[in-house]
């Protein structure tokens, strides 16, 4: 097994991502419009050191603390849970983080199966413009990458 985290997650999923999942879903066109609006033109406001507010204008993430974060997550993240892996191979995910689990009787096919899902992952999080937090990977003793 393979655990992987992503880095900063919930303040970097792209809101392209989301638009193409809601698409995917054939969530209805209205729906899809309102949550397009919703994910547009956000900022925030930070107070700077000296006390005055200084505005940020955002153009990812999902908003934290709201009641459609979560969901706008789940529905960009489900594609990842789609993807096509090899035989004895699956994802668990919970919110940011992943598993790969892979079963197999001979550690070589074993190490093969896992180096392909890891590279099926890594190229749906790049083409969602998402990014592993590669600084939790560190090398088992058998040579295979594991989170601590």
């Amino acid at each position: 097994m393979l655990t992987l985290d992503v880095q900063n997650a919930f303040n970097s999923a792209s809101w392209t991502a989301i638009i193409k999942a809601l698409e995917r879903t054939d969530t209805p066109k209205y729906l899809q419009n309102v949550l397009g609006q919703y994910l547009s033109d956000r900022r925030i406001i930070v107070e700077k050191s000296d006390g005055a507010p200084s505005v940020i204008e955002m153009s990812c993430g999902v908003p934290q603390g709201s009641v459609l974060g979560p969901v706008l997550w789940n529905l960009m993240y489900d594609g990842l849970l789609s993807i096509e892996l090899p035989v004895d191979t699956e994802l668990i995910a919970f919110a940011d983080d992943v598993a790969i689990v892979c079963t197999a009787q001979v550690p070589c096919i074993l190490e093969e199966s896992l180096g392909k899902a890891l590279q099926d992952v890594v190229t749906w999080m790049t083409n969602n413009e998402l990014q592993l937090a590669l600084h939790k990977t560190t090398s088992s003793p058998t040579g295979m990458c594991i989170t601590q």
